[in-house]
């Protein structure tokens, strides 16, 4: 088993830019991951996983060997969530007791360019004009949460009598595609109010040349019917491993 490695980017070429390998590319490319492979499996078709320390995420892209999933439970202090891109690689596996399966649909667009302008006014925030007090209504977690994606990219927000309602950002970008995080203040959800701000984010991606992915776990259905609603169509599944 290879160490976590500095400069992971001789991976990149085992992750063309298509919507099931996107949001790994994108954080390969942004250097935002550290890399587990197993030296042992196919130089064709490498065992490996991309782990994010400060998102407590794994994710594995594609085949997922014996050795390298052994591995990944001895780190699991790291990260608490495994996504497989390829929903065999985790099905294939013995799981240990306290983890559980959970199928993810990822979503497309098929006319990203139609989507309507932004209902509410929408805030461009970036790691310069970032300001705490515009989420003390949020929960610790969410609040961290947006502080790592703020590191990443700018965020757009959905602001109310200076509060934050609202937030989109890109979680990981591509040539093509970016990946769509959206987090909605808890006593303001159902509102609409995350749309307004996935469209703001969406637009800016457009004129960079991208299209939003969008990704909701079985166990995340409004996120789901939110992706329907704003016309987005399933392109493929995966699967996730998490303590239950």
């Amino acid at each position: 088993m290879a160490p976590l490695q500095a400069d992971p980017r001789r991976f990149l070429d085992h992750l063309p830019d298509e919507p099931s390998t996107a949001l790994a590319r994108g954080l390969l490319m942004a250097g935002h991951a550290d890399i587990l492979a197993d030296e042992g499996s196919s130089r064709s078709d490498p065992a490996f996983a991309l782990i994010l320390p400060t998102d407590a995420l794994a994710i594995v892209p594609g085949p997922c060997s014996t050795a390298l999933f052994h591995e990944l439970l001895e780190r699991r202090t790291r990260f608490e969530e495994v996504v497989f891109c390829r929903p065999e690689s985790g099905l294939a596996l013995n799981l240990p007791p306290g983890i559980e399966r959970i199928p993810y649909t990822l979503y497309r667009h098929p006319t990203p360019r139609r989507l309507l302008a932004p209902e509410r006014p929408v805030e461009l925030i970036g790691a310069d004009t970032f300001d705490p007090a515009l989420f003390q209504a949020w929960d610790d977690e969410s609040i961290e949460e947006i502080i790592q994606a703020v590191r990443r990219g700018p965020l757009y927000v959905v602001l109310e009598e200076g509060q934050a309602l609202a937030v989109a950002h890109a979680f990981s970008e591509t040539e093509r595609f970016f990946d769509v995080a959206l987090e909605t203040r808890s006593d303001r959800r159902r509102g609409g109010l995350a749309s307004s701000a996935f469209l703001a984010l969406t637009q800016a991606q457009l004129d960079a040349g991208r299209e939003p992915l969008w990704g909701a776990a079985e166990t995340n259905a409004p996120s789901g019917s939110l992706a329907r609603r704003l016309g987005f169509e399933a392109v493929a599944e995966g699967m996730l491993i998490q303590a239950e």
